[in-house]
């Protein structure tokens, strides 16, 4: 059996935007992952980021990293490493996308968070088009930020759903004002991170097993 068969899944969190929910699903992800007692490895490819802030033992991180959730922050992906984990969740910043589709097109799936906010089907044609060139395969879209029976939120919902139909996971993720607000990462308490949003990121992680 090859290596890339030996693998655990992997999934790429991937956006066009800086700001559509990609390092809270990560995140979420990674967390719930670990939770249903998959060895997990959550990835940031940013700089100076608030997850490595919250996971990097370096920076005195506040997610508990145990035997079955693990943190890298990496500007290269080491297949051999990654060949021990059941679960890889890679958080990419917008910058990064046409080299991490490359460098992972025959081994990971993209997650694209959609925003359900104004523009937030903006950046989509652009990154189809840098998925579609790399050949790496989506795994579903994750409609985020939604605010149920707001127009702006339930419009997006809506085109989403039309466009993508099964690929779209479901349920959607509620909004979340605890991390928008919140300013002082020493005091930061995980539990409100996910808030309401906790069972459906359980759920995508229920899904992706």
């Amino acid at each position: 059996m090859c290596l890339i068969e030996e693998m655990g899944n992997i999934y790429v969190i991937a956006n066009g935007d800086g700001k559509s929910g990609k390092s809270t699903t990560a995140l979420n992800l990674a967390i719930c992952f670990a939770t249903l007692t998959q060895k997990t490895l959550l990835i940031d490819l940013s700089r100076n980021s608030w997850v490595s802030q919250l996971c990097d033992p370096k920076n005195l991180g506040q997610v508990k990293l145990n035997t079955f959730l693990s943190f890298q922050k990496t500007g290269q992906v080491d297949l051999l490493t990654l060949k021990s984990y059941d679960k890889i969740v890679v958080d990419c910043p917008s910058h990064l996308n046409t080299d991490v589709f490359n460098a992972l097109k025959t081994v990971a799936k993209v997650i694209i968070p959609v925003e359900c906010e104004y523009y937030g089907l903006n950046t989509l044609p652009d990154l189809l088009r840098q998925i579609d060139r790399a050949g790496i395969e989506i795994a579903g879209f994750l409609p985020v930020m939604h605010k149920r029976g707001t127009e702006v939120s339930e419009t997006i919902l809506n085109k989403l759903t039309e466009n993508f139909d099964q690929m779209v996971f479901l349920p959607s993720i509620q909004r979340n004002y605890y991390l928008a607000h919140q300013k002082d990462l020493n005091s930061f308490v995980l539990s409100e991170l996910s808030n309401k949003a906790a069972v459906t990121y359980l759920s995508l992680a229920n899904t992706l097993l």
